[in-house]
């Protein structure tokens, strides 16, 4: 499935190869709108968490553009931390799905 995605937007995968099944550690899928990018998902194998591995990400699909928006649930405090380290702000609520919008502009 994040393969698919992959096609439809833009994005990177990293692998476990130390696991017999090559499972995916972690991915990042990001999504233009003109200057605008949409960090659609971001996802960390349990088994990898801890160690980095969604903030490496996260740098890898800030250096494509300069303003970037994201949703994340509300109740997700571990993604609120990592977005809020890399200059994420809260600028919406959406109630229906109980989850905040984060931007991030960098000004020249």
């Amino acid at each position: 499935m994040l393969r698919q995605e992959l096609r439809l937007g833009k994005g990177w995968l990293e692998e476990r190869f130390s696991c017999p099944d090559k499972s995916v550690a972690g991915y990042i899928l990001i999504r233009f709108d003109g200057d605008l990018m949409d960090i659609t998902r971001l996802g960390v194998h349990p088994e990898e968490e801890g160690h980095g591995l969604g903030s490496r990400l996260l740098v890898r699909a800030l250096e494509e553009g300069s303003t970037v928006i994201l949703t994340v649930q509300k109740d997700n405090a571990r993604a609120m931390r990592l977005y809020a380290r890399h200059g994420f702000e809260i600028v919406a609520h959406l109630h229906s799905a109980q989850a905040w919008v984060m931007r991030r502009t960098i000004t020249e």
